[in-house]
C-alpha cells in the first residue's frame, strides 16, 4: 500500500514466497535437506529392502552384505540430516518470525487511537508477537512437511510402478479419494482457525485486565468474580478449539478406514503374485514399503488440506492486522490551531460536545475543569490522535507537535535512550542536559524509566516533550506527583522552552500559576461564556519566565 515499507503487505499472494527468498540459504539448506530425506526414505530405502531380503531368500550373501550395509549408511545420514533440518528450519521459522513480528508492531503504530483504546495491551501483545510466532511455526513446519510428502510420493510411486504397476493402479484410487475428502473439511476448519484465534486474543486481553487488577483483588476479595471472568473467556475459546478439533478427527478416522481397506487390497493382490511366481518375496515386502511409503505420503498431503485451511484462517487475520492503512493525514493550518464546533464521544456517550476554540501561535491556553469533563479527551484531540465525531478540527502535523499525555509509558531502555539524546543535534542535547540537570534527572539518564517514581516518571515525560522542537505543545497534568518545591521549576522550564509556540496546559488545581497563561478554557457545566475582548498590547508583554500577562476565563458546558 502507499506509504508502507518495502516489506508492508507481506501476507499478499505470493509475499510467503518472497519472504522465503529474502532468507534464500535458509530456504535453499531446508528444501535440499527436506529432499534429500524423502528420495532416500522414499525410493532408496525399499530398493534396497528387496535386495537384502533376496539376498537371504536367494543365498547371495554378498548382495545381503553389500545391501544391509548400505541400509546403515542411509540410517545413518538420514539421522545427520534430521540434525540439521531441525537447525535449519528453526533459524529460518526465527527469521520470519522476527520480521512479521516487525512489520505487526509497526502496524499497531498505524492504528487510530480508537482501536488502539479499545483493547487492553495483552490484546496487541498476542497480535504483534503471539500470532505472528504462530503462524510461521505452522506454515514452515506445514511447507516442510508437504515438500517431504511430494518428494516421497514421487520417489515411492517411481518404486511401486517399477515393482508392480497393476498393484500401484490402487494407489490411483487412494489418491483422489482422500483429497476430495480433505477439501469437504477444509472452509470450516478455516473459520473455526479464525474464530478461535480471535477469541484467544481477547482471552489474554481479559487475562492482563485481571493480572493488573492485583491489589483490587487482594484488597476487596475479588477471587470470585476473577474466577466468573475467566470463565466467561474461555468458554468461546475452548468452544472454537472443540469444534475445529471436530472437523480434523472426523478427517483423520475416515481417511485411516480407507487406507486401512486399499491396505487389505494390496497385500491380496501381491500375495497371489508371489503365489503365481510373478513377484520375489523381496519385490513384495520392497512393493508393500513402497506402498505405505505412497499412502502416507498421500494421507499426509491431504490431510494438509485441513491445516492449510486453518492457516488461511491465521494469516487472513494476521494480514488483516498487518495490513492496516497508514493513519489519515492531520491537516494543519500552519497559522491557527481551531475546533469549530467539535464533538467526540466515547460509546455514543458525548465527552466534548459542541467546543469551538482556536491558540494562536505564541499563545498560552490553561484548560481546566473537573474529573470527567472531557480534558484529557481534548488533549488527545489538539495533539491529532483522536478523530472527532463531528465538527471541523485544524491541528499542526504530529511531526510539529509535541506533548505530555497520561499515563506515563517508556520504551524499554534507559532515559537517555527513551529522549533520543542521540538523535538531537548538539545544541539542541545541550539544552536537553541543561533541562535534566534543572529537572534532577541529570544522574537518572541511565536509568530505566520504569523503575522511576510516578513524580520523576512525570519529570522524564516533561524532559522528553521539551526536547523536541514543535509548534504546539500539550501538556497534561504536568504538576500531578510533583513536590510543591518542584512545581515552580517545571512550570518555569515549560514557559520558557515553549516561548514562541502554542502551549496548551491542563491541570487540575495549582491555581497559583494561572498569571502564565493568556487564556484559561473552563470545561465543566457552566454555561457557555462569550469570549471577551481580543487581547491588548500590554496583555501580551511578558516576563522572562512568562508571567505577568492578563489571564482571562471561557466556560464551556459539558455534555
Amino acid at each position: 500500500m502507499p506509504g508502507q515499507s518495502a516489506t508492508a503487505g507481506v501476507l499478499s499472494r505470493g509475499a510467503w514466497w518472497r519472504l522465503l527468498v529474502r532468507h534464500g540459504r535458509l530456504t535453499a539448506a531446508v528444501l535440499g535437506i527436506t529432499v534429500s530425506s524423502a528420495v532416500i526414505g522414499g525410493a532408496l530405502d525399499p530398493i534396497f529392502q528387496r535386495i537384502v531380503i533376496d539376498g537371504i531368500v536367494q543365498s547371495r550373501p554378498r548382495h545381503f552384505a553389500l545391501a544391509a550395509l548400505t541400509i546403515v549408511v542411509m540410517a545413518t545420514f538420514t539421522r545427520v540430516l534430521s540434525y540439521w533440518s531441525a537447525r535449519a528450519t528453526q533459524r529460518l521459522k526465527n527469521a520470519l518470525a522476527a520480521e512479521l513480528s516487525l512489520e505487526a508492531a509497526a502496524a499497531f503504530y498505524r492504528l487510530p487511537y480508537r482501536g488502539v483504546m479499545s483493547h487492553e495491551p495483552g490484546y496487541f501483545v498476542s497480535r504483534i508477537f503471539d500470532e505472528p510466532a504462530r503462524t510461521t511455526t505452522d506454515v514452515v513446519d506445514t511447507a516442510v512437511r508437504s515438500a517431504h510428502g511430494v518428494v516421497v510420493l514421487a520417489s515411492a510411486l517411481t518404486v511401486a510402478l517399477w515393482l508392480s504397476w497393476k498393484l500401484a493402479f490402487v494407489l490411483a484410487v487412494v489418491g483422489p479419494a482422500l483429497f476430495w475428502l480433505s477439501r469437504r473439511v477444509a472452509d470450516k476448519i478455516a473459520r473455526a482457525t479464525k474464530e478461535a484465534s480471535e477469541q484467544e486474543a481477547v482471552l489474554k486481553d481479559g487475562l492482563s485486565r485481571a493480572v493488573s487488577a492485583y491489589r483490587a483483588v487482594r484488597i476487596f476479595e475479588l477471587t470470585g468474580l476473577v474466577d466468573e471472568c475467566v470463565r466467561t473467556l474461555m468458554r468461546p475459546h475452548l468452544q472454537s478449539l472443540d469444534r475445529r478439533a471436530m472437523h480434523t478427527a472426523r478427517f483423520q478416522g475416515a481417511s485411516r478406514i480407507f487406507l486401512s481397506y486399499a491396505e487389505l487390497a494390496v497385500i491380496v493382490g501381491a500375495g497371489i503374485e508371489v503365489l503365481r511366481h510373478e513377484m520375489t518375496l523381496g519385490a513384495l515386502f520392497a512393493f508393500l514399503s513402497a506402498f505405505w511409503r505412497v499412502a502416507n505420503a498421500i494421507s499426509l498431503l491431504s490431510a494438509q488440506w485441513p491445516i492449510v485451511a486453518r492457516l488461511r484462517g491465521q494469516v487472513q487475520r494476521l494480514a488483516e492486522f498487518v495490513d492496516t492503512p497508514p493513519p489519515r493525514p492531520t491537516a494543519g493550518s500552519g497559522v491557527d490551531l481551531s475546533l469549530t464546533g467539535v464533538t467526540v464521544t466515547y460509546d455514543a456517550v458525548p465527552v466534548l460536545r459542541d467546543l469551538t476554540m482556536t491558540v494562536g501561535m505564541g499563545e498560552r491556553l490553561l484548560v481546566t475543569g473537573a474529573n470527567g469533563t472531557g480534558k484529557s479527551t481534548l488533549a488527545h484531540v489538539l495533539v491529532g490522535l483522536l478523530d472527532v465525531d463531528a465538527g471541523e478540527s485544524s491541528t499542526p502535523h504530529l511531526s510539529r507537535v509535541s506533548a505530555q499525555l497520561l499515563p506515563a509509558a517508556f520504551l524499554p531502555g534507559d532515559l537517555r535512550q527513551n529522549v533520543g539524546f542521540a538523535r538531537l543535534s548538539p545544541e539542541r542535547a545541550a539544552r536537553a542536559m541543561a533541562l535534566a540537570e534543572q529537572l534532577g534527572l541529570a544522574d537518572k539518564l541511565h536509568r530505566d524509566p520504569a523503575s522511576l517514581s510516578q513524580g520523576e516518571q512525570r519529570k522524564a515525560q516533561i524532559l522528553l516533550a521539551l526536547s523536541k522542537t514543535a509548534e504546539l505543545y500539550v501538556f497534561d497534568e504536568p504538576l500531578s506527583n510533583i513536590d510543591s518545591a518542584t512545581k515552580h521549576v517545571i512550570m518555569s522550564a515549560i514557559v520558557e522552552a515553549t516561548e514562541g509556540a502554542r502551549l496548551v496546559v491542563i491541570m487540575h488545581g495549582d491555581d497559583e500559576y494561572r498569571d502564565r497563561f493568556d487564556r484559561e478554557l473552563h470545561l465543566g457545566a457552566a454555561p457557555f461564556s462569550p469570549a471577551p475582548s481580543p487581547r491588548t498590547e500590554n496583555d501580551q508583554r511578558r516576563g522572562p519566565a512568562g508571567g505577568g500577562g492578563s489571564s482571562r476565563r471561557l466556560h464551556h458546558q459539558y455534555g
